[in-house]
């Protein structure tokens, strides 16, 4: 694989890539030289070098991860660059153009391991969020010299980020330091229920505390070692070849965070995040092992007071980590990684981690009493660490209020200058870091604190509170706070109730507006659908006698009247429309609320989060109420479930990969962003498959050939970003079609700041980075992912920017297309977002693009 990848980057070089892949070469690292025959078919590796002369259509596929086969109908396409992973592929020629597909899915959905990265979603979710933020905007020269979002509110995003690192780190160390190592090492019963018995008492003798507190911080550890493994070997898959810069010059890694480099999408090093990732990955290494320490170093003082026992060590461990923590909020203002800073400030968190244990170490030895209680200390803690979190996401709250503030000023401002009112600002998708990093955090302490109750029920009797005089007065038992009971619940409980009733509200919203629609449709859908006659077996209409074409003329009437009802006929005016129209409708109606729908969802939780986060330290601490617990059993029960659930669902993933592919759809929208702002979440694919296709867009062009990019869904986000970087290569025109693009519709959308009016309008213009660029955007109205890129261009344009007209780019098609009606056969589906691939429309508009890239002879 490795290989492969530094051959990659080799190719992109001209001297290197006439040295090692002149015409004829072998197979090197899968990739096979021979791209296809003609003569010979499609299937197989072959033994001459293809032409590339003349044009190659590329087919990008979308979320889902198709295969190459479903893309180009072929059941053995050629391999003709990359691997099994990702890779282009080669079928027949069509219409004297070549065809190609490139292949992504194996980058998120394909593998089999790629299934665990479910438990990474919170992480990915911190990670979009430092992607969403918003800035003002301005002219398309300006933007394009522009960072894609201000130094304020990375730092700020950044330091939300590490709250989600640093509260599973807290979430991580509670049941392994005091569930584990303090109560039940310290229970003669719990203790010979473990399947390790034997060698617990040769590793963590029950009279030596100090050696049991030391091994409970061990699991914290090493599942943050773990992640650190994890992300270094998704840096060495994703992101350590280069991206390239122009054909004369390899590349060199850039220090920057992508979220730093100037013009955004527009840089030629925005997918060089190698040292970036690198860096970020060992800050927050530090902050799981400073959380480990700290928690470990109050602990022991607390029992060194108790036994009389020196805590100079324990204390001096504290205090540096202290410092530590600190120190990690001003390393997270640098947008540049610091490979010496952070080697730094990893080798501090382990001394002061070292300095926790030596003064564990010196505890006394037993024999300890029985005693009831959680660890002396451990509340205290996790207090701490929870209230640290807390701090972290603040900044990111105040810095996003104010810059909302803000907007509205300045709006406001322009409006007294002109006649026009004042722009509407919404609250979301302004609010959508914060959305999004609560959303995390909830996600995240959710799942945990249902481990850490699951733990406590399986290793034994389980009693709710602190200590004999707060409800735990049973030796034998394992006591857990209260505290971790009520947010379980709450949570639990609370979310599904307020889920329900969105869905519930929503949901009859939407039948009311589809039921609405779908009166006034059928007058809209009529004279689509009347254009094009309905196909018949046999002859062409044309060709047909005047009374076959009267018989056919007939049957087309009947045809549409029994798809859209009597509204269609005028001489039957208001009747109830059909079920098929009423279908339409409905569809209609969800595709044009999909971000309302996210949004409001995404608010929901967060607010919960966040007045939960206020409201229930207050009512403890304040009131000095106890936790309030609702339906205990009942919520146990289901969190017992849940593991249970999931283990089921991703066997079922794992044996069947269509399942696979529809449970990483998520992933496929999530880990397209570099991880600028959370090391630990999943890869980015888009930093191999942008640089796979800018390698492949300039082989065919060295070669004497032009490129046409037909591209789906997702697929047209990475056509859109590869022809958006900038290149000094005199690069022929590349001709672009998108269906099904997300682009306009939910990546400006939440996304503004990288997908902004003045990006999209620039490769409208043609002024793509890469090579100029004719682009051509196709959707649906039903489509609830895909959309129009051209809705707010008029608005939001500056003096000197594109003038682009109306329907230059976008092109709505009739869904169903009216050539699937056959009379006396059941109507059609509704394509919407996966149907695009059957549309007859589709390839007239490709076979249109390509002729206008490369005129027919």
């Amino acid at each position: 694989m490795e290989e492969a990848r530094n051959i990659d980057t080799l190719r992109a070089h001209p001297d290197a890539r006439d040295k090692y892949f002149r015409p004829g070469a072998d197979v090197i690292a899968g990739w096979a030289m021979n791209e296809g025959n003609e003569s010979n078919g499609s299937g197989g590796i072959l033994p001459d070098a293809p032409d590339l002369t003349g044009l190659t259509e590329i087919r990008v596929h979308g979320v889902g991860g198709f295969t190459p086969q479903e893309i180009l109908g072929d059941p053995a396409p050629t391999t003709v660059w990359g691997d099994r992973i990702a890779g282009f592929y080669r079928t027949a020629d069509d219409r004297g153009r070549h065809l190609e597909a490139y292949a992504w899915g194996g980058l998120t959905s394909r593998s089999l391991v790629r299934v665990l990265w479910t438990l990474l979603a919170p992480a990915m979710l911190a990670n979009m969020a430092g992607w969403t933020g918003r800035r003002r905007a301005m002219p398309v020269e300006v933007e394009a010299r522009m960072e894609p979002s201000t130094w304020a509110f990375r730092w700020c995003a950044r330091l939300a980020a590490l709250a989600l690192t640093v509260s599973v780190a807290v979430m991580v160390t509670l049941p392994s330091l005091d569930t584990v190592a303090y109560q039940c090492l310290g229970q003669t019963g719990c203790r010979a229920r473990l399947w390790v018995a034997s060698w617990i008492d040769i590793l963590a003798p029950r009279d030596l505390l100090g050696v049991r507190l030391v091994w409970g911080v061990v699991p914290s550890v090493v599942i943050a070692g773990l992640f650190v493994w994890l992300a270094r070997v998704s840096r060495n898959r994703y992101e350590r070849v280069e991206p390239p810069i122009d054909k004369d010059s390899l590349p060199e890694p850039s220090p920057l965070c992508a979220a730093a480099q100037r013009g955004g999408l527009r840089s030629p090093e925005f997918w060089s995040g190698r040292l970036w990732h690198s860096h970020l990955s060992r800050l927050h290494f530090t902050a799981a092992i400073a959380v480990a320490a700290g928690m470990l170093g109050w602990c022991v003082a607390e029992a060194s007071e108790l036994h009389g026992a020196p805590a100079a060590w324990a204390f001096g461990g504290l205090l540096l980590t202290v410092v530590e923590l600190m120190a990690l909020v001003f390393a997270l203002a640098r947008d540049e990684a610091n490979q010496a800073l952070s080697w730094t400030l990893l080798a501090a968190a382990l001394v002061s981690l070292g300095a926790a244990v030596v003064g564990a170490l010196l505890l006394p030895a037993g024999p300890y009493a029985p005693r009831s209680g959680v660890l002396p200390g451990i509340v205290t803690a996790v207090n701490a660490g929870w209230a640290y979190s807390i701090a972290l996401l603040a900044p990111l709250v105040a810095q996003q209020v104010a810059a909302w503030l803000s907007r509205r000023r300045y709006e406001r401002r322009r409006a007294s200058a002109s006649t026009e009112p004042a722009p509407a600002i919404p609250v979301f998708p302004w609010s959508a870091p914060v959305v999004l990093n609560a959303v995390a955090l909830v996600l995240a302490n959710g799942v945990l604190v249902s481990a850490a109750l699951l733990v406590a029920t399986w290793l034994g009797p389980v009693d709710y509170g602190k200590g004999p005089e707060d409800g735990c007065a049973d030796p034998s038992t394992l006591c857990v706070p209260v505290a971790v009971l009520s947010v379980q619940t709450i949570l639990v409980f609370g979310l599904g109730v307020v889920l329900i009733g969105l869905l519930l509200v929503a949901g009859l919203r939407l039948l009311v507006r589809a039921r609405e629609g779908a009166v006034g449709l059928t007058g809209t859908l009529a004279p689509e659908y009347s254009k094009v006659p309905p196909p018949e077996s046999g002859a062409r209409p044309s060709a047909l006698p005047a009374a076959a074409e009267a018989e056919a003329e007939a049957k087309r009437e009947a045809w549409i009247y029994s798809a859209l009802g009597p509204d269609a006929d005028p001489r039957h005016p208001h009747r109830e429309p059909p079920q098929w129209v009423r279908r339409i409708s409905l569809v209609r109606v969800l595709a044009g609320s999909t971000p309302a729908l996210a949004a409001a969802l995404t608010i929901v939780i967060a607010l919960g989060s966040l007045v939960g986060a206020v409201v229930f330290p207050a009512y403890v601490l304040l009131f000095a109420q106890k936790p309030p617990v609702l339906f205990a059993t009942a919520i146990m029960a289901l969190v017992g479930l849940l593991p249970v659930a999931y283990g089921f669902a991703a066997r079922y993933a794992l044996r069947d990969e269509r399942k696979r592919r529809l449970l990483m759809v998520p992933f496929d929208v999530g880990t397209f962003f570099p991880r600028s702002f959370h090391p630990f979440a999943p890869p980015s694919y888009a930093e191999r498959a942008v640089p796979d296709l800018t390698r492949r867009i300039w082989w065919i062009h060295d070669n004497g050939g032009r490129v046409v990019l037909s591209a789906h869904s997702q697929g047209s986000v990475i056509a859109a970003a590869t022809l958006l970087r900038r290149s000094g290569r005199p690069d022929p025109k590349v001709g672009l079609v998108t269906f099904g693009a997300p682009l306009g519709k939910l990546n400006r959308w939440a996304f503004p700041s990288l997908f902004s009016d003045g990006l999209l309008r620039s490769l409208a213009a043609g002024r793509g980075g890469l090579a100029p660029v004719l682009w051509r955007n196709l959707y649906y109205e039903t489509d609830y992912i895909g959309g129009p890129v051209e809705s707010h261009w008029a608005a939001s344009a500056f003096p000197g920017d594109d003038v682009i007209a109306t329907g230059a780019v976008d092109a709505c098609f009739l869904d169903p297309p009216s050539d699937k009606y056959v009379y006396g056969q059941p109507l059609p589906r509704i394509l919407s977002h996966t149907g695009y691939w059957f549309d007859a429309s589709l390839w007239r508009e490709i076979n249109a693009m390509c002729d206008r890239i490369t005129p027919p002879d």
